[in-house]
């Protein structure tokens, strides 16, 4: 799958799950993703018509909170609205995955 098809699916799932009853979570999920994708094809970390899996290698490297701050970052740039989650998933202060692991394993040797 190319990047701008990635795009149009995050978009059509983002439309979807905010009419349905439940799907708020999704919809704030892929809202993050789409702002992340949009950042990095903006920064030329990617381009439109590369493989997707470049997006979900980078997605599945960071934790959901350093991807809500990218995802922020853009939104702040281009003068959209704040996103303001207040899900704690979105406020950890680990940037990467490893980072956040390495941190619960510390904490329960304590």
């Amino acid at each position: 799958m190319k990047i701008i098809d990635q795009l149009e699916v995050f978009e059509k799932t983002i439309d979807e799950a905010s009419q349905v009853t439940g799907g708020e979570a999704a919809a704030r999920l892929f809202t993050v993703y789409r702002e992340v994708l949009l950042y990095l094809l903006e920064n030329n970390r990617l381009e439109i018509t590369g493989d997707a899996e470049q997006l979900w290698d980078y997605v599945q490297s960071y934790t959901p909170g350093a991807l809500y701050r990218v995802a922020s970052y853009h939104r702040k740039n281009h003068g959209q609205p704040r996103l303001d989650y207040r899900q704690l998933i979105y406020h950890t202060k680990e940037n990467t995955l490893n980072d956040h692991k390495a941190r619960e394993v510390l904490g329960n040797e304590e």
